[in-house]
């Protein structure tokens, strides 16, 4: 058992593709912090032979990517998303997008609002 990607096949473990869409979703906020973390919670719970260092270590923060209750400080913002990405990219590519492709930077981080 294991999440459906964009062919419907159940896999155990996301595609880099996945993980850079999630990051993405969580930058431009296309896809909500709980969606987001609990995609990365289905492939964490799984006992996959596969790994990759990229995709793990994205998984990691992914998951806790949901808001924090109320009272509680030390929620991510966007800014930390992105720098996510930018960390994701790096371990990819070997450097960072940073440098090459701007991010797409949101009108104001919900987190930060009166």
């Amino acid at each position: 058992m294991g999440t459906s990607g964009k062919d419907g096949v159940a896999r155990d473990y996301p595609t880099r593709e996945e993980t850079r869409a999630a990051l993405r979703g969580l930058v431009d906020q296309s896809r909500s912090r709980d969606e987001v973390s609990d995609w990365a919670w289905e492939y964490l719970a799984q006992d996959s032979h596969r790994y990759d260092e990229c995709i793990q270590e994205a998984l990691d923060r992914l998951a806790g990517a949901e808001p924090l209750p109320l009272g509680v400080t030390g929620d991510y913002t966007v800014d930390d998303f992105r720098d996510w990405l930018h960390d994701f990219e790096r371990c990819v590519t070997g450097r960072t997008l940073r440098d090459s492709v701007p991010l797409p930077v949101p009108d104001a981080d919900p987190a930060t609002r009166d």
